[in-house]
């Protein structure tokens, strides 16, 4: 799968590299990307085909331009924030096995829980949207105040 960087990523990189956040960044951006394969791979077990990913400076989005049907728009946008929620609860599991892990994966599990939830908001254009305007009724409705 090809990844490609938005400009305005390459800047907010920077900030937070410079800001002594380098290790945050790292957590999110493997966050994101993760996130967007599950999109993808859900994608493709039913029956579509997705493009690359590309780095924006608030995410991750995967290219692609086809429609998907109401059923199969709910599982693809689900894919990501389950995924995310599936990674930290493995890693809450593993500090009890282990807790000197705490200290090395806690970014890594605040950036999939942050993920997760942010992306459940029913607030353009996250997963939570997607799967609003999927149950709508009245698609163009839905899409004006999901867009407000």
């Amino acid at each position: 799968m090809k990844i490609r960087i938005h400009p305005a990523f390459i800047a907010a990189a920077l900030l937070m590299i410079f800001t002594g956040n380098a290790v945050l960044f790292c957590a999110y951006v493997v966050a994101v990307i993760a996130h967007e394969i599950a999109h993808s791979r859900m994608a493709a077990l039913r029956g579509y085909r997705t493009g690359g990913i590309t780095l924006m400076p608030y995410g991750g989005v995967i290219n692609g331009g086809e429609r998907y049907s109401r059923t199969d728009n709910i599982l693809i946008a689900l894919a990501g924030p389950l995924f995310n929620a599936l990674v930290a609860l493995l890693i809450v599991a593993l500090w009890w096995l282990y807790p000197s892990l705490y200290a090395h994966t806690l970014d890594f599990c605040t950036a999939n829980v942050a993920l997760c939830v942010v992306n459940l908001l029913p607030l353009y254009p996250l997963d939570g949207s997607r799967i609003v305007y999927s149950l709508a009724k009245n698609k163009l409705r839905a899409l004006k105040i999901l867009r407000i």
